[in-house]
């Protein structure tokens, strides 16, 4: 059976994906299309865009959707990268310990979108 995130947890992801779409990535994604509030039911704003870009490790363009799926999972792996700034993770698993997305902004976001990608930030 599949976990169910909390409202709040889901809100958090939610909020980063909205950062990501509205500044994070705009500097290496060459369009968004689709972005848009998903309703699922569950009374939760749930966000989502579909990122264009030029992908550097297969010389091809390549579109990919952002949700908080995919920011959860990139977020995670920020977190376990043993080769990533410890200042960088202590403010993001303080963020996330505390479903706060007040501290995380639009560089964070591209990153935690850049590892949900390629499990690394690619673009600095």
């Amino acid at each position: 059976m599949a976990r169910t995130r909390s409202a709040e947890r889901a809100e958090f992801l939610n909020n980063i994906v909205i950062t990501a779409a509205e500044g994070g990535v705009q500097s290496w994604v060459d369009y968004i299309s689709e972005y848009k509030k998903v309703d699922r039911g569950d009374g939760i704003e749930h966000y989502s865009f579909v990122a264009h870009y030029d992908d550097p490790s297969e010389d091809k363009k390549r579109a990919q959707r952002v949700d908080e799926d995919l920011v959860s999972r990139g977020l995670n792996k920020w977190l376990k990268d043993p080769d990533a700034r410890a200042d960088d993770k202590r403010r993001l698993r303080e963020a996330s310990k505390e479903n706060d997305a007040g501290d995380i902004d639009a560089g964070d976001a591209s990153g935690i979108v850049e590892y949900g990608i390629w499990g690394e930030i690619v673009f600095a």
